[in-house]
Order: structure tokens, then sequence, then C-alpha cells
């Protein structure tokens, strides 16, 4: 039996997306991510691991995650498994875009203040 091409129709959008969704984000966060990284770090950016993943900023002691608001948590394991990897201090840039991401800040500082976690923390707002 042979398909016809009109028997595929539902199928190209379903390819279209799958395709899309292997493909790296191509959303401005990422180059807005490393613009607060270039005017922020003066260390070395970008230190790979031994295990392959990358530090964002190496700088006064510390090892740095560049993260925005939402990505709390996420900010905080990644600044803790660094700075165990490197045996340097945990820090996070932490970039907020608007008023409503104080809710986000005092997530990320209570269980830093809770466990006594001791991750400097640099606040910095998205127009910065």
């Amino acid at each position: 039996m042979r398909a016809r091409l009109s028997d595929i129709g539902g199928l190209v959008p379903f390819v279209v997306l799958c395709v899309a969704l292997m493909l790296p984000p191509s959303s401005g966060a990422e180059e807005d991510k490393r613009t607060h990284l270039d005017t922020f770090c003066h260390g070395e950016k970008d230190m790979r691991l031994y295990e392959g993943s990358t530090v964002d900023c190496v700088q006064e002691g510390h090892a740095i995650v560049v993260a925005y608001a939402p990505d709390w948590a996420k900010a905080i394991g990644r600044s803790l498994f660094y700075s165990a990897v490197t045996k340097l201090s945990p820090g996070i840039l932490f970039i907020m875009r608007s008023d409503e991401d104080l809710v986000f800040s005092n997530r990320l500082y209570t269980p830093i203040r809770e466990h006594d976690l001791r991750i400097k923390v640099w606040l910095r707002w998205e127009d910065e």
C-alpha cells in the first residue's frame, strides 16, 4: 500500500515540532545572561570542569552561577556543586527582571538562611 501525500499531511507538523524541540533554545535569555556575565565577571568565565559542566564565573575566591530568578533552586544546587568541585566558595549572580521576581528572591534566601549555606548572592536587575 502506497502512502499518498494527503495521508502524511498530519505528520508534517509533528515532525517540525520534534525537530524544534531538539534544537538548542534560541531565545534572547542566553544572550542576556551572557551580557550580565560579561559586565559582572572580571575573572575567569566559562571554566570547564572535569565532568563536563561549566562554571559561569570564577572570581574573588567564588565559583559563581549566573541565574534568572525563576531558576533559584537550580542556582543553589549548581553553586554548591561547583563549590565542592572547585574548592571555592559558592556564589550566585541572581538576575531579576521585574518586581514579580521578588518572590523568587525570597525563595532563594530562605534555604540559604535556614541551612546556613554561606552562598554569596549578587542581586542584579535585568535593566542594569
